[in-house]
């Protein structure tokens, strides 16, 4: 769990940092933008406030927006006065709310009337991404550095990364990733950095591999 994070409450729009520090920051800027299906925007704002030590703060409550599309996102980056990026969300979202069946609700789940919409997911364009990886190696552990680019017109939607043992060959697990299963908007780059036992690579080169739910 990030120390320092930004997320979005599904039950009142509201954008909140979450600071497990025992130190206040001062000068943080949270930036919250809501986007179509085809990625216009649709509501924008940056707000700059200061964070108390094991602080909460909620930073802006997303308004109603008019005409959405059915699937929308919202995008939230926290980033510090000298702007180093210490968190960041991408929340895919849908008009039709999740609707339960609170009478026929059990201690173990609750079952659901009507479901959230995201059928148009299947219709995001293909997207080519450019991925370099550095490796580096620390006594028993080794370090991967991945950059991954989107230099595409579209959004690459939940990007996964995971190391194999040579081209084609088994997962290696396990890694401990700093982040996976992300979205870049276009133009947007992303490092990622990823830790793992050399003994697991059984003498064998590691491999990046990339899917995603819209990839080539």
């Amino acid at each position: 769990c990030e120390p320092l994070h930004i997320q979005y409450s599904y039950d009142d729009r509201s954008v909140v940092v979450v600071n497990s520090f025992l130190k206040e920051f001062k000068g943080l800027k949270a930036f919250v933008s809501v986007l179509n299906l085809d990625l216009t925007e649709k509501f924008s704002r940056e707000i700059t406030f200061d964070i108390s030590p094991d602080g909460v703060e909620r930073v802006v409550t997303i308004p109603e927006i008019q005409n959405l599309s059915t699937t929308y996102f919202v995008k939230l980056e926290l980033k510090d006065s000298d702007g180093t990026t210490h968190s960041s969300n991408f929340y895919w979202l849908s008009t039709k709310k999740a609707i339960f069946d609170w009478q026929k609700s059990y201690f173990w789940a609750t079952p659901m009337i009507s479901y959230p919409d995201y059928t148009a997911l299947q219709t995001l364009p293909k997207v080519e991404l450019t991925v370099s990886s550095k490796i580096v190696i620390q006594e028993e552990e080794e370090l991967v550095y991945v950059e991954v680019s989107n230099s595409s017109k579209n959004l690459a939607f939940a990007v996964n990364l995971r190391l194999t043992k040579g081209e084609g060959g088994k997962e290696i697990i396990p890694v401990l990733w700093e982040d996976n299963y992300f979205s870049l908007l276009p133009g947007e780059k992303k490092e990622i950095t990823a830790i793992y036992l050399g003994k697991d690579l059984k003498k064998q080169n590691p491999v990046v591999v990339t899917d995603g739910w819209n990839l080539n």
